[in-house]
Order: C-alpha cells, then sequence, then structure tokens
C-alpha cells in the first residue's frame, strides 16, 4: 500500500474530522494511490464508514501515543500524520511521489505551512513558560560543530510541524515511534527536530502540499489549540536536549 492516513481525534466530528475525510476524498487521484485512512480516539468517533479501521483510546494516553499507535498497525510504506482540523491548498495525495523520491537517510518532511520557517531554538525557549538548559544547548551545539562543521552548527533548527514519513525510517531509526513516548499531547514535532538536526538529517517544511487551518466557527482557535499539559510536554523535551547533550543520541 502507498500511504497511510493517520488522524488521532478527540473533538466533535462534525465540525473536525468530517470535514478533513470529505476534502481528502474531493482530491482526484490519477496515479491511483493506494492508500487506508486509520483513525485513533474516542468511540463516539467511530461513525464514518469510510475509515478503514478506527482505535479507540482504551484510557487516557494522549494524542501522540495514538500517531505512535496509528505508525503501528499501518500497512502503508508511507504515513502521513494529520490533525482533524487542516484543509489543503493543492494535492494532498502529491505526499506520496515526494517521500519516495526523497534523497536522504530518514525520510521524514513536514507540509507547507504558511512557508514561516518556525525555529526550536529562539532564544533557548521551547515553549510558553518552560526554556532550554542553556548549557545543555551549548554543549549540544559544540558536538554538531565538532562532527559536521562550524558551518552547520550555527544554521537555525527548523522546526517541521506537520508530518509524513517513510515508515521503514521510522522502523530502522526512531525504533518504531514517530513521537518520543514520554511525550502526551504535544511538542513531539520539536524534539524530532532537533533529534534529526543532531544526525545531519533536517527535517524541512518542504512537501508540495500546503495546508492549513480550517476557521469554520468563530470560537475555532480556542477548540484548536493544544494547551493542556504545554508545559510537561515542554519540560521533557528540555530534558531529552540535556540527555542528548550528555553523549545519549538514540531517539527512544
Amino acid at each position: 500500500m502507498d500511504l497511510t492516513i493517520a488522524i488521532a481525534s478527540f473533538r466533535d466530528y462534525e465540525e473536525f474530522l468530517k470535514p478533513t475525510i470529505d476534502e481528502i476524498k474531493s482530491f482526484p487521484n490519477p496515479n491511483n494511490i493506494q492508500y487506508e485512512i486509520l483513525v485513533y480516539g474516542p468511540k463516539f468517533l467511530d461513525i464514518d464508514e469510510r475509515i478503514d479501521r478506527f482505535y479507540v483510546e482504551k484510557y487516557r494516553q494522549g494524542n501522540l501515543y495514538g500517531y505512535n499507535y496509528l505508525t503501528w498497525m499501518s500497512k502503508g510504506r508511507n504515513i502521513s500524520y494529520l490533525t482533524d482540523d487542516m484543509t489543503f491548498d493543492t494535492n494532498f495525495f502529491d505526499v506520496v511521489g515526494y517521500l519516495d523520491n526523497l534523497d536522504k537517510k530518514i525520510k521524514i518532511a513536514g507540509y507547507r505551512c504558511n512557508d514561516v520557517m518556525f525555529n526550536c531554538f529562539p532564544n533557548n525557549l521551547i515553549t510558553h513558560n518552560v526554556g532550554f538548559n542553556k548549557a545543555s544547548v551549548e554543549l549540544l551545539i559544540n558536538h554538531v560543530k565538532n562532527k559536521y562543521g562550524s558551518a552547520y552548527a550555527q544554521q537555525n533548527i527548523p522546526c517541521a510541524r506537520f508530518l509524513a514519513a517513510n515508515k521503514e525510517s521510522i522502523d530502522k531509526y526512531m525504533s518504531g515511534y514517530i513521537f518520543n513516548p514520554n511525550l502526551f499531547q504535544g511538542a513531539g514535532d520539536l524534539y524530532l527536530s532537533i533529534w534529526s538536526w543532531l544526525h545531519n538529517e533536517i527535517i524541512l517544511e518542504s512537501i508540495p502540499v500546503h495546508i492549513r487551518n480550517r476557521k469554520n466557527s468563530k470560537d475555532f482557535f480556542e477548540k484548536a489549540s493544544v494547551t493542556d499539559y504545554r508545559d510537561k510536554d515542554a519540560e521533557v523535551v528540555s530534558n531529552l536536549v540535556d540527555r542528548m547533550s550528555l553523549g545519549y543520541y538514540s531517539y527512544i
């Protein structure tokens, strides 16, 4: 199978999940991309016949666990990780050809997102009120400088926010996890981007599919924002950076 579409959803079906699936189904598929749609979430969302397999969250395990679980259950050689509030400006199925032809060891990339690059280490801050240990960041950058040269180490570390990946890369280099299992709800993209930069495998928002959030209700942003557990997840990423600065470079 060419593609697994993995969606973790916990919100209202009519406002969030259904429009995303509607749009995916509306795109032309001239190359006959073979795909499946997998969804992870509460049982009340298991009402759409277009979902190939639905996996119920039995405990409060978090959306990042959901994406990891869908990775394990996927049949596609490529996996697209979507949220339930996306809309696409160009043909969604172009992601398959892009990943198949991606000339890098760890075949993971981000969708084009407003053409604004988000940096992982802006003033050593990660998100909200939690900052990175400055000494750990310096140790990490110095290690990269010694390994790859000053020019590489001085580059910004871009963070790809909405991801697609080759499953073989995840199995081979990341122990089968798209997101670190110590994270609950957010910051998985931050850690992945820093880890890949450490391995000279920068993940860019370079998939030629533009995405944006839907604005289909006046309180959309309040509903869509990922704020629960944000500080805890940010602290976990900061601790993982500390670990990498000590020479532990494995993903898990």
